[in-house]
């Protein structure tokens, strides 16, 4: 069985276990391995699923199964596996991607894919008022957008203060920015999260954002529309087309609809008409979107359409005329069906950022961290004013290397460890050279403290996490599991031909073939009724060769091949008689015939080793684990409480 999958079972069996300080043991293996009723019992409940019904017989069944698991395992820990170093990397690489899972807390992932969730069942229409940041010095801006929410406190109208007051484009149109959705401002997540949070007709704010200031008004609540999978047809109007043009686009438009109507395929007419360069070769697909991506028009017309296949009548757009088809729509009223995709998108947002930020504020909060100001600025302010600091040739400076920066958990960091740091990150360094040295520094400690948080964290989790705890230690035993077998039964049995003849000659009666037929098989290159009759013809009564010469005397219409088959093992024989000289009726496919025919039943025999090897591997290696598997029983004594175990019967 290849590696992976019996990692894989042991992982489905084991994932999410926890195990329990009061566990009472049900069975020990040797001097020292222990397992807890809950272990076994969750593993139980997990692999049988539905039909773990704690019968005395389905429990005895699986505890034989679990204790020779524990058995090998042992074996494995004591041939010294777990000490090797190919085992400890890929353990260690194992660590390291289930650490990614564990860092970001998990309540932090679920309440923001929650959130996100929650959110995407709404659009909001909202308007806002915007004061720009437009040099360093913020208070200006801040000044300005107070006082602006004084005047609407005050009683002034939102739009007019928006369309007197505001710095965004909006301001045009009273300040309003139509309806929004979930994850749709990238960057924007406190923007976004005023506007959901604030109830209709309320004012929210100040809310910063990389531009500016803000007041946001949330106007009205709809369901969400969520995404679309649609295609259309464009015949396109002009900016400046004459009334000529317009009408006969309309006309062309009408015409599409009428055909439509009719029967005509919609993808054909989109190839053939649509003036949509991008979508008209695939047919009128457009890739799936949702809210705010085109024109009002076309996506108020596409968002009414209620079942796939819908199409409507032509609508006009800013850029001309369109029929839309709707050819699918998400479901994303489910929770369960829905969390996956959301947490990708999540993960990809700005907000996925700022709780990580949060996250390792906790966690160097949780572990004690301080900076030693004094030293963290004395070496901030000598690297900002080293030349080559930002440059390829730059050198450790060859003093204060032992003064600590900073402490994390009971970990002391030097000067000289980020001077370490710094070789190592070369790239990352040269990388900020726009930044200027001081600010360059500045970024790569803020970097190398939150990667001493992560891996504070990382060695946490064992501690926090019993679930990880557990995934570890199970996949650790999957390893093992795996290479002790690998070694003490796949590869000897692979590898012992001596042993395999032997066990071949011991148990020669399990590898004999059934009947057998000697078939020949005719291959007809052309469909012509008279050429595959005649093939048929001649088959019944005359050999092969005279068979080839006759049909392949103007051109090579026939070929032949022989071979032997097991019963009913090849389709074509299927449904003849099973004896010489049956002949199948034609079959077609492809612009050719073929016929099979019957040319002799053979007895069934014997299999010779070689034709019966692969047989004989596998059943040697399941003797091999039984012998193993006993000998380790009698190395390693298995105890079963009974008492306990006769407990979890039901």
């Amino acid at each position: 069985m290849p590696k992976q999958n019996i990692i894989l079972i042991v992982l489905l069996c084991c994932c999410q276990f926890i195990f329990a300080q009061s566990d009472e043991v049900l069975f020990t293996v040797g001097d020292d391995v222990e397992v807890p009723v809950s272990e076994f019992t969750y593993i139980y409940q997990k692999t049988n699923a539905t039909d773990a019904d704690f019968s005395e017989e389905s429990l005895e069944e699986y505890l034989d199964l679990y204790k020779k698991f524990k058995l090998k395992v042992k074996k494995a820990r004591d041939m010294g596996l777990g000490e090797e170093a190919a085992f400890q990397k890929e353990l260690d690489t194992y660590r390291r991607q289930l650490s990614n899972t564990y860092l970001m807390d998990k309540e932090v992932t679920e309440k923001l894919v929650r959130e996100t969730f929650d959110r995407s069942q709404e659009d909001v229409e909202i308007q806002h008022i915007m004061t720009k940041i437009l040099t360093d010095d913020t208070l200006k801006a801040y000044e300005n957008i107070i006082k602006y929410k004084k005047e609407v406190e005050a009683g002034a109208d939102f739009g007019e203060v928006a369309r007197k007051r505001s710095q965004h484009n909006s301001r045009k149109n009273d300040g309003k920015l139509g309806y929004i959705a979930a994850l749709q401002l990238p960057d924007l997540y406190d923007f976004e999260s005023a506007a959901y949070n604030t109830p209709v007709g309320q004012v929210a704010g100040p809310i910063r954002t990389n531009t500016g200031y803000h007041l946001i008004k949330p106007l009205s609540r709809r369901p969400a529309r969520g995404e679309m999978d649609a295609a259309h047809i464009l015949v396109r109007v002009g900016e400046k087309a004459t009334d000529e043009e317009k009408a006969a686009a309309k006309a062309k438009i009408q015409d599409l609809h009428k055909q439509i109507k009719s029967g005509a395929d919609f993808a054909t007419l989109a190839k053939a008409n649509s003036g949509d360069g991008e979508t008209a070769p695939k047919g009128g697909v457009i890739p799936r979107f949702g809210i705010n991506m085109y024109d009002p028009a076309f996506e108020d017309a596409a968002f009414a359409l209620k079942k796939d296949g819908d199409y409507t009548e032509p609508i006009r757009s800013s850029i001309g005329w369109h029929i839309i088809k709707r050819i699918g729509k998400p479901d994303v009223s489910d929770y369960e069906a829905s969390k996956s995709v959301l947490l990708n998108k999540v993960k990809r947002d700005a907000r996925y950022a700022a709780a990580e930020n949060a996250v390792t504020e906790k966690i160097k909060k949780e572990a004690g961290f301080k900076f030693n100001e004094a030293n963290k600025n004395a070496v901030i302010e000598a690297l900002g004013k080293d030349g080559n600091f930002l440059k390829h040739n730059w050198q450790v400076p060859e003093t204060g290397g032992d003064k600590t920066l900073f402490t994390i958990g009971q970990e002391t960091i030097k000067a000289s460890d980020f001077y370490a740091y710094l070789i190592r990150e070369r790239n990352a360094r040269l990388q900020m050279r726009r930044s200027g040295a001081k600010k360059a520094a500045t970024d790569m400690l803020d970097k190398m403290v939150g990667e001493k948080a992560t891996e504070y964290e990382k060695n946490r989790l064992s501690e926090r996490y019993p679930e990880f705890r557990s995934l570890m230690r199970e996949y650790e035993e999957g390893i093992l599991l795996f290479e002790a077998t690998k070694r003490e039964v796949w590869d000897k049995a692979s590898q012992d031909d001596e042993g395999l003849e032997a066990f071949y000659e011991k148990n020669k009666t399990n590898y004999t073939w059934d009947k057998r037929a000697k078939i020949t098989t005719y291959t007809i290159n052309t469909t012509d009724p008279k050429v595959i009759a005649k093939t048929a013809r001649l088959a019944r009564k005359k050999p092969v060769a005279t068979i080839l010469k006759k049909i392949n005397k103007k051109a090579e219409l026939l070929t032949v091949k022989e071979s032997t088959v097991e019963n009913d093992s090849n389709p074509a024989v299927k449904g003849l008689a099973w004896k010489a000289g049956s002949l199948s009726t034609p079959t077609i496919e492809n612009n050719k015939a073929s016929l099979v025919k019957i040319d002799e039943i053979l007895p069934s025999e014997q299999k010779p080793f070689d034709k019966a090897r692969g047989y004989v591997v596998a059943d040697y290696q399941e003797e091999l684990e039984k012998r193993w598997v006993a000998e380790l029983a009698k190395e390693y004594p298995v105890k079963v409480n009974q008492e306990v175990f006769k407990q979890l019967i039901k």
